[in-house]
């Protein structure tokens, strides 16, 4: 089982690709990574749970397995927890 700052130290291994770190996301009130995909589609990593979520101006996407091709890396990797 990993540490706490062994998690922490990983999650943070989302910059290198790409994420940018925010301290309040406007979608969950809690700590966060994102990336802009194509403006306004975004992807967002909880930063606590490694929860990915895909956020388009109409709210979460619905299907985002459809779109699980451009960010297997990061789930084969361990930096995020994919949830369908």
């Amino acid at each position: 089982m990993k540490t706490p700052s062994a998690f922490i130290s990983n999650v943070n291994k989302l910059l290198d690709y790409g994420f940018n770190r925010d301290f309040k996301c406007a979608y969950f009130k809690k700590p966060c990574y994102y990336r802009v995909v194509k403006h306004p589609v975004y992807l967002i990593v909880l930063k606590n749970t490694k929860e990915l979520k895909l956020v388009t101006p109409n709210g979460f996407a619905a299907f985002i397995d459809a779109h699980k091709d451009k960010f297997q890396d990061l789930i084969d990797s361990d930096l995020v927890k994919f949830v369908g």
